[in-house]
Formats: structure tokens, C-alpha cells, sequence
């Protein structure tokens, strides 16, 4: 059974970034909400676990639920980009 965002295994001293994708190119047919992490001096990498969805409304309802909120796309951002919650 997958892990819940929640239960996640963050590495040691890590700032996580929950980016939700409009459906990319390994998922194609849906929505996904990945994490990535920031550790001390800046290094990012991204977790190897992928949630999917056909309705982006209930992944909104994770990251609300977990009591994060909502940053919009920046500019710079991959076009797959929707929004990222901190």
C-alpha cells in the first residue's frame, strides 16, 4: 500500500515543496502531486513517490488537509507546473 503524503520518509533537515503537474508526460492522463526537497545549502531533489489523480480538486484537498497553502506557478516554471504548497 502506497504511503499517505503525510507518512512520507523526508530526509534529515529538509524543507518539503508538494508540486502538483497538469498531467506530465509519465502520467498523461492525470493530475500528479509530487514532493521535492530542499535540504541545507540548497540542494533539491525529488522524492521518488508520484500521487495521481483525474480530479486535481481532491489533491487540493491533501495539501489542505495537511494545513499547507497555495503558491501559484512562477513564470520560470515548466508549463506542467500548476501550483506549489508549502
Amino acid at each position: 500500500m502506497m504511503k499517505q503524503p503525510h507518512e512520507l520518509d523526508v530526509p534529515r533537515n529538509a524543507l518539503t515543496i508538494w508540486v502538483i503537474y497538469d498531467h506530465p508526460a509519465d502520467f498523461p492522463d492525470s493530475y500528479v502531486l509530487r514532493p521535492q526537497f530542499v535540504q541545507p545549502g540548497g540542494v533539491m531533489g525529488i522524492g521518488d513517490i508520484a500521487y495521481t489523480s483525474n480530479n486535481i480538486e481532491a489533491l487540493r484537498k491533501v495539501m489542505r488537509g495537511m494545513g499547507l497553502h497555495c503558491l501559484p506557478r512562477m513564470p520560470d516554471d515548466s508549463s506542467k507546473i500548476m501550483e506549489t504548497w508549502l
